[in-house]
């Protein structure tokens, strides 16, 4: 997972604001207007999320901060990464529009969207909703500790939860949730309805298949301190960033898997292969062309996504 810093997370919020789109921060509101993001911003938005961060991508751009990977992660949900120029520093926005709880969670935005209120600074779910919505996604992980300290409320409130989650949750997701809030053992999990499945399978492939991030070699470089150096920059904000080190066809097969991965994958240069990007170790402003590059992909990923 990506450093979100809180000033940048506080700026990709006040952006979305001014874009008129219907939106609700998740979970931490209050957290991220005190400057205290420490991880990735989730929002669910009343839009498509592909549309959303393409409206965002030149106002941010007139701050310093452009997009510098964008992927799928589940059904009507992008996470977008954002990176300060020349930096690299990074917040990354987590977009989700699920009207119908398609997704891993079970959640349906429409309804979440319905319970928003104005927070410290931003739109944000009023109490119950956000409770139900991080009860979901505990559930989901089977994280149990988490789950024990969100039940950690009066009967009554259980009671609000329950009847709230008629409106929020999907068929298959409620009666797991349902019986966690009445006290009793929660029963196995329930597979959702096959259309969702199906339509899960396919996004699974369609990622498979699209190259989300970067493959960047560096010449002149026979102790590795170049390419250590660039891991060391971006490895605190990226996903993922790897060095790959080894026989020539090992780095290029593994070179090809990262690259449809969030995240940048450095080698040294390969004969009669040509990576996203080709550095010399020393060369003058090598982060800028790394964050070129990695925007290029992102404005192509983006463009496959619409």
């Amino acid at each position: 997972m990506a450093t979100t810093r809180g000033n940048l997370a506080c700026l990709l919020l006040d952006t979305l604001a001014s874009t008129g789109v219907e939106y609700a921060v998740l979970h931490g509101e209050d957290r991220i207007a005190e400057g205290r993001a420490d991880s990735d911003v989730d929002v669910a938005v009343a839009a498509a999320p592909h549309q959303v961060v393409r409206s965002l991508a030149p106002m941010l751009a007139a701050s310093r901060l452009v997009l510098g990977l964008v992927w799928r992660y589940d059904v009507g949900a992008l996470a977008s990464l954002w990176l300060t120029a020349p930096g690299p520093d990074a917040a990354q926005l987590d977009l989700v529009c699920d009207p119908d709880g398609y997704g891993r969670y079970g959640v349906r935005t429409g309804a979440l969207l319905q319970r928003r209120v104005r927070g410290r600074c931003w739109w944000r779910l009023d109490g119950p909703a956000e409770r139900l919505y991080l009860l979901s996604r505990r559930v989901e992980r089977e994280d149990r500790p988490g789950s024990v300290r969100l039940l950690d409320i009066r009967p009554s409130e259980r009671q609000l939860l329950a009847r709230l989650s008629n409106q929020v949750l999907a068929d298959w997701r409620r009666p797991r949730v349902v019986r966690l809030l009445e006290g009793a053992p929660a029963p196995a999990s329930r597979l959702p309805p096959l259309q969702v499945r199906l339509l899960r399978a396919e996004q699974l492939a369609g990622r498979a298949m699209q190259c989300i991030g970067c493959w960047l070699t560096i010449g002149g470089d026979p102790t590795g301190e170049a390419m250590r150096a660039v891991h060391g920059s971006f490895a605190r904000v990226l996903p993922r960033t790897r060095v790959l080190d080894g026989a020539a066809p090992l780095v290029v097969m593994h070179a090809q898997v990262e690259r449809r991965r969030a995240g940048l994958a450095i080698s040294r240069p390969v004969p009669c292969i040509r990576p996203d990007l080709a550095l010399t170790a020393g060369e003058p402003g090598a982060n800028s062309r790394i964050l070129a590059c990695l925007a290029r992909r992102a404005s192509q990923t983006l463009q496959a996504l619409s």
